[in-house]
């Protein structure tokens, strides 16, 4: 899941150039799935202590583990960001190009 899942996501973005132009406003949408398995995971781990990563862990306290999963989720929409507006830099040019 974490080295076999993000090099398949690579790869199809690298190879399938047929992808439909999308807005930055899908930022947040991309960061709804992983807020919301991480509130799962923190009730899950406040009833029976398991959680999968130790920065999860209730015992550090909310206040930390609030901080791990802001850090977290800045990141994920800073690469979203990233990618999106390389994607945008590329689609742009061609369209100039057709224009002229």
């Amino acid at each position: 899941m974490h080295i076999i899942g993000p090099l398949v996501v690579i790869a199809d973005w690298l190879l399938a150039r047929d992808r439909r132009f999308l807005s930055y406003a899908v930022v947040p949408l991309l960061l709804v799935y992983p807020l919301l398995w991480t509130g799962v995971v923190l009730v899950r781990g406040a009833t029976d202590g398991w959680v999968p990563y130790p920065f999860l862990s209730p015992e550090q306290g909310y206040a930390t583990v609030a901080l791990y999963v802001f850090c977290i989720a800045v990141l994920f929409a800073g690469i979203a960001f990233l990618v999106l507006a390389y994607v945008r830099r590329g689609r742009h040019r061609d369209v100039q190009l057709e224009i002229h």
